[in-house]
């Protein structure tokens, strides 16, 4: 809001609603939202996450590590990188150029299982958080081993 604030657009709290989690977000959320803006009510930004508590806690992660650990874990990582800062590993960025190679369907049900994507509806929701636009392309970017998924 701050942000806002300093540009001299005026908002309030209920501006800016957070709403969490692929159910309330397409289910609940995006509904009530239509017809927000068809009465000219809708708020100035609406800070999504389609993860329910965030990406760090979504459906793609391992489960069996509290809240407490993953923040701990993302805590050590960013320092991590921070300390890395400035060094770049040669060809990082050559990768990709090529196009995928094309995964067995057995292949791909196997890595959208690993990504606790069992169901097609799954599968659709694209919260681009991995970077890809959409999930099959991070599915077949693990095939390529062109990206990997981070068990913790």
């Amino acid at each position: 809001m701050q942000q806002f604030r300093r540009f001299g657009v005026p908002v309030e709290r209920a501006d800016i609603p957070r709403v969490e989690g692929a159910s309330e977000v397409y289910s609940e959320y995006f509904p009530i939202l239509k017809e927000d803006i068809r009465r000219g009510q809708a708020p100035v930004l609406v800070d999504i996450l389609n993860c329910l508590h965030g990406c760090n806690v979504g459906p793609a992660t391992t489960h069996h590590l509290t809240r407490y650990q993953i923040d701990r874990a993302m805590d050590k990582r960013k320092k991590a990188q921070i300390e890395k800062q400035g060094q770049q590993k040669k060809g990082l960025f050559s990768k990709g150029k090529e196009p995928f190679d094309e995964p067995t369907r057995e292949e791909a049900e196997r890595i959208w299982q690993s990504l606790h994507k069992p169901t097609e509806e799954e599968r659709w929701i694209n919260c681009q958080c991995c970077g890809y636009g959409v999930c099959e392309e991070m599915m077949r970017a693990i095939y390529a081993e062109r990206n990997h998924q981070r068990l913790h």
